[in-house]
């Protein structure tokens, strides 16, 4: 839902409202394909996959908070981040991979095209954890390692391939039932069985408070962040130590009303961007279901360090 107010002086566009917002590069690789990147201001040194979750695009990982904090370790470090669209782009926009493999086979061949001999990576959030799983499992894609978040990767009733490619998992401690820490285990214990390498972090709720909106969007500023804690307070979204009462997801109109409050009162206007951005800080402090910046640092590093699997991935291939 847009943002209603107009009155106010300053607006904040696409390129202000998140702080980590990247520009991306454009590929058309086929009339129904059209992919992003991000290269690395060094060499890069690999190509990291980025899959999104339901009701998404690729052009979130480069203006969503979080998404954007994981992009941004990534390039840093020397990767390119490529994110591609799901086929399903006109209902949920989830991952099949059925409709969805022959994208990421035209993915891969502009990949090799364009940056040869590169070890591939990948991560996704939630659907586009999952998928970043099936991906994982087939030894055809030489992936070298794989981010999960928010997602158990594959369904029970899909088969561990013995090359399996290692995987770091990412989830919510509000998270019972589809990427709970229970699920998880179980299946990081069927994958060691295999000898399959996987590693397990865990995003605990946030406080709400000026310091941690600035931590994910510092060209708010002070100012905002700290009206839009006031607001949320008012309105009875977050107790007075910032703890949030309810899921963000199922209060969105109050906390709508409560954000445009907060920018009348520091004169600026907030356009669907910056309620996009919000929507996710909020669902992080909830710490349910989103994709979260946290340990994006551990993830990279992570990824990084299987990136020689590529070689005898390679070798194997050949």
């Amino acid at each position: 839902r847009p943002m209603t107010r107009s009155t106010c002086a300053v607006v904040l566009t696409l390129a202000a409202a998140c702080a980590g917002c990247l520009t991306p590069a454009a590929h058309q690789i086929s009339s129904a394909l059209s992919v992003l990147s991000v290269e690395p201001p060094s060499t890069a040194t690999g190509v990291l996959l980025l899959f999104h979750g339901c009701n998404h695009d690729a052009e979130h990982w480069f203006f969503l908070p979080a998404e954007c904090r994981l992009v941004k370790h990534a390039t840093a470090a020397g990767l390119v981040a490529l994110a591609i669209p799901s086929a399903d782009r006109e209902g949920s926009r989830c991952w099949d991979p059925q409709d969805d493999e022959a994208h990421v086979v035209s993915a891969l061949e502009f990949i090799r095209t364009r940056w040869p001999g590169l070890p591939l990576f990948a991560a996704g959030a939630s659907s586009g954890g999952s998928f970043t799983a099936w991906i994982a499992n087939q030894p055809r894609f030489h992936l070298s390692a794989a981010a999960v978040y928010v997602s158990p990767g594959l369904p029970p009733h899909v088969p561990l391939s013995l090359e399996h490619a290692p995987t770091i998992f990412v989830t919510m401690s509000g998270d019972t039932h589809f990427a709970s820490e229970a699920r998880l285990q179980h299946v990081r214990h069927g994958m060691a069985k295999l000898g399959i390498e996987t590693a397990l972090h865990m995003c605990e709720p946030h406080r709400l408070s000026p310091k941690f909106l600035l931590s994910y969007e510092p060209q708010w500023g002070p100012a905002l962040c700290s009206a839009i804690v006031r607001q949320l307070h008012r309105v009875g979204l977050i107790e007075r130590n910032g703890t949030l009462t309810e899921d963000p997801r199922g209060s969105t109109s109050t906390w709508m009303s409560a954000i445009e409050d907060a920018a009348q009162i520091v004169a600026v206007t907030l356009d669907q961007h910056d309620v996009e951005c919000l929507r996710e800080i909020l669902n992080i402090a909830w710490a349910e279901h989103e994709m979260t910046g946290e340990y994006a640092e551990e993830v990279i590093a992570f990824l990084i360090q299987h990136k020689k699997r590529h070689e005898t991935l390679a070798e194997t291939a050949s």
